[in-house]
């Protein structure tokens, strides 16, 4: 939903995109904030990024046919 508003402030403003959305700006801020600057996220959206390579090894290992649950 927060990328729908990125790609619709410009041309529509971002209060008025926020209000169609029903979020709240200051939740889209601080939703950009966290996206450019990756110390602002949570501590478990930090580690997501710090093993996404071995998750994807592990899932190119198993011939890529496990899903999330099993990965």
């Amino acid at each position: 939903m927060y990328r729908l508003a990125d790609q619709h402030r410009c041309t529509n403003g971002g209060k008025s995109i926020c209000t169609v959305l029903q979020i709240a700006p200051s939740a889209h801020r601080r939703h950009a904030a966290r996206h450019g600057n990756q110390t602002l996220m949570i501590r478990r959206a930090q580690r997501d990024i710090e093993l996404m390579p071995v998750v994807k090894q592990v899932w190119n290992a198993n011939l890529q046919a496990h899903g999330a649950d099993k990965v």
